[in-house]
């Protein structure tokens, strides 16, 4: 690309008393080696006139020599000038060889435009799904302050809140992440009187199409209703864990659809439940003492039994295969909704003595929040709905975890 180039921009103003100006502008010329500015000058004049006189005079320090004559048949005169100040006036000229009455000497005054260069840029893209700030750094020539600096595509224009110009050859350009649009850009630059240049290919992306996501949670179990509530009670069973994979879409929009694979076990059993009261404190510790005998007996092989050392519980494990539905409020915060089926399979012990595999239909909500990095925490409640050939069961259960995502 061409740098340390330079072009010139008119700017004037066209009233005269006789020979009113039409318009102004300019124009440029990229045929060479070198793009040239071409002024170009318009004006109306009478129909009786053979060809016009234009003079222009250079200004320094306040005196005015002439500096250009052209004469024209057309109502118009491309010129191209090095900057300065200027005054002009045009004279026309009749059929019989006879001056008309001369415009005024209106100034004017040609500034310098330079030709934009860009040689390098970091970085290459931006990745909607990486928490960066959206800085975009140029490295080349000719970078001014009243530059025009944005990215552009066939579909769309992002521009930066704010463009910070060092020694016109850096240029840091600051977006707002929530303007990103995907696509491929060119980089577009537009220096004061139209010298322009582009860099193309600036990636605007996802780095990859998905987020993974594992997890580690605590799951409590409470029996709703069912021959498990029935059986067991509704006090809460705290021991339940579970360990999910799940991939949602990484793109922006409204609802992030994904799948969700859940593997969970859950022991209903008295030990493991959240009881109150003093009575209930101290059955628990009786129960845990009485498992511990059992354990030791078993291990020691002694025949006798711990006086009612028997204890009734179950043990659950589950399969879930969810469709999620995540919202994501900001890179922090997002919430989760999610709908599948699942198979459970019951093993009863003790008085509870069944062992039944059952099918369940389950849905849930959860809310995710950034720890740091890409380590999060997920708090929320699922509710399976268990079709069960005695009785069909519901349970409700929450879920804490810890979760990484990658």
């Amino acid at each position: 690309m061409a740098s340390n180039r330079f072009a010139l921009v008119l700017q004037l103003l066209f009233l005269t008393p006789l020979l009113y100006a039409q318009q102004a502008g300019f124009f440029l010329d990229t045929d060479g080696t070198e793009p040239r500015f071409f002024q170009s000058l318009v004006w109306f004049g009478d129909e009786y006139v053979l060809h016009y006189e234009v003079i222009i005079q250079r200004g320094i320090r306040g005196e005015y020599t002439d500096f250009l004559r052209e004469f024209s048949q057309e109502q118009y005169i491309n010129v191209s000038l090095p900057s300065g100040r200027y005054r002009y006036r045009v004279i026309p000229h009749d059929f019989l060889g006879m001056q008309g009455e001369s415009s005024e000497w209106k100034n004017f005054e040609v500034l310098a435009a330079f030709q934009p260069d860009v040689e390098r840029i970091s970085p290459p893209a931006f990745f909607m799904d990486q928490r960066l700030d959206r800085v975009l750094n140029l490295g080349g020539a000719n970078f001014l302050d009243e530059s025009e600096i944005f990215l552009r595509n066939m579909e769309n224009s992002l521009f930066p809140y704010f463009v910070e110009i060092l020694n016109r050859r850096r240029a840091t350009l600051y977006f707002e992440d929530h303007t990103l649009i995907p696509g491929i850009y060119d980089i577009y630059i537009r220096n004061p009187g139209g010298p322009e240049t582009v860099w193309e290919g600036f990636i605007v992306d996802y780095r990859k199409p998905l987020d993974i996501f594992l997890k580690t949670l605590w799951m409590p179990l409470f029996p709703v209703f069912g021959e498990i509530r029935d059986y067991f009670g509704g006090n809460p069973s705290i021991a339940g864990m579970g360990f999910c994979f799940e991939v949602i879409s990484s793109k922006r929009s409204t609802f992030n659809g994904g799948l969700e694979i859940v593997t969970s076990l859950y022991f209903i059993n008295p030990i493991f439940n959240f009881n109150t009261g003093y009575y209930d404190i101290y059955q628990n510790f009786l129960n845990i003492y009485q498992n511990f005998v059992n354990m030791c007996q078993s291990f020691l092989n002694i025949d006798q039994s711990f006086p009612n050392a028997n204890i009734t519980g179950a043990s659950l494990l589950e399969f879930d295969f969810n469709f999620s539905l995540q919202k994501r409020f900001s890179h922090i915060f997002a919430t989760t909704f999610r709908f599948g089926v699942g198979v459970t399979f019951l093993e009863g012990y003790g008085a509870y003595e069944r062992s039944e595999m059952i099918i369940h239909f389950n849905g849930g909500l959860s809310f995710l929040f950034l720890l740091f990095d890409i380590f999060h925490i997920e708090a929320g409640a699922d509710y399976a709905h268990h079709y069960d050939t005695n009785e069909p069961a519901g349970l409700f259960k929450p879920r804490l975890g810890f979760v990484w995502k990658f």
